[in-house]
């Protein structure tokens, strides 16, 4: 039996507190104050600053319902966002009507939306995305985009080497000079001698033609290109070559850099060996958090609770044991996990010191 499609209608919601306009899909029949609530607790805004408009330009009341159909609804997806000035008079018209021509005008452009847009507006990756049409193909997942800024916003306006794992392709070679510019130095790594049609020393892009998760090639590849300042793996997605690559690299990444490994969603895939509690990638990296904490560890083995600061087997690097939990600890700032992706961010570290100002207290007990 063919499915039925499910109606929707197509509706411009205002929103003050990001001043922008939102092009909702929202099922007939569902009071407009039910959609504002929906829309404020799934996006994080004021459900008072929000007004839904037709888009005939009529401003629709709380109590109206969409549509002629009784039945129960929400918002279904964000289409698009057109990020648009405040006008200074409350003609809603005007606004639906130019939120209409925005959407119409980008909608061929722009294939995904965000609740990153949806919050803040368009980063630069999802700009360069909504223009780039003509090249090489890059194929990324939208809320990593947001990841990325995160992440690699420091590295802008400074020499950075990256290394990306798997070229495919070759459309990330464009985003990643587009977002770096000139200073990028880029390393692509892929098994497909294919790639190597993407070398081009003249813009500083270099493929390299090799086995990600052969351990001598990418460290002597690291070694001679490095200091390394980003990874990024976008290779085979295989949780076992994850490993391998991470395990080969690490620590050979700048000091403060960043070793990113994304689309681990395959991780929970069964062909690719995935499942919760599988040996993944991801249940590597949870591990690792122990080792983030390698110094408490220690702490609580040795009955450290002392806030006076006395001097611990960690204070140096020179005295600390030369156990694999202690060398990641004293390099590593920070483990994050996101959606499909999990992120290293490297520092130099050493044990924990507490600081204490003031003279008035109230005591625990």
């Amino acid at each position: 039996m063919a499915a039925t499609m499910e109606p929707k209608l197509a509706l411009y919601l205002r929103s003050a507190e990001h001043a922008c306009t939102f092009k909702v899909a929202v099922r007939p029949g569902k009071r407009v104050e039910a959609i504002l609530r929906a829309f404020a607790q799934r996006y994080r805004d004021d459900a008072d600053a929000l007004t839904l408009v037709a888009p005939s330009g009529c401003l629709l009341g709380g109590s109206d319902r969409v549509g002629d159909v009784l039945a129960d609804g929400d918002v279904l997806d964000v289409v698009r966002e057109e990020v648009l000035p405040v006008p200074g008079a409350d003609d809603y018209a005007a606004r639906a009507g130019a939120a209409a021509d925005a959407v119409a005008a980008a909608a061929d452009a722009v294939a995904a939306n965000t609740y990153a847009t949806a919050r803040r507006g368009e980063s630069d990756f999802e700009k360069w995305m909504a223009t780039y049409a003509d090249g090489p193909l890059v194929h990324k997942v939208a809320h990593y985009f947001d990841v990325y800024e995160r992440h690699f916003s420091r590295f802008r306006g400074r020499r950075v080497v990256m290394l990306e794992i798997g070229v495919q392709s070759g459309g990330s070679i464009e985003l990643w000079r587009a977002y770096f510019g000139d200073d990028l130095e880029y390393h692509g790594v892929d098994i497909n001698p294919n790639c190597a049609q993407f070398d081009d020393p003249a813009r500083n892009v270099h493929v390299h033609v090799g086995d990600a998760t052969d351990a001598n090639f990418m460290q002597a590849l690291a070694r001679r290109v490095g200091p390394v300042d980003v990874v990024l793996d976008d290779g085979s997605h295989e949780s076992a070559h994850m490993r391998a690559s991470f395990e080969a690299l690490y620590a050979l990444v700048a000091p403060r850099g960043v070793y990113l490994v994304e689309d681990c969603m395959t991780n929970y895939w069964r062909p690719w060996g995935g499942g919760v509690g599988a040996d993944t990638f991801i249940e590597f990296a949870k591990r690792l958090v122990d080792s983030l904490n390698a110094f408490n560890v220690a702490d609580g083995a040795e009955g450290y609770t002392d806030p006076t600061n006395p001097p611990t087997r960690y204070d140096d690097v020179a005295t600390m044991p030369d156990a694999p939990a202690v060398r990641f600890a004293a390099s590593t700032w920070s483990l994050c996990f996101y959606d499909g992706v999990v992120v290293f961010e490297r520092m130099p570290r050493t044990h924990f010191k507490h600081i204490r100002r003031g003279n008035r207290s109230i005591p625990y007990d």
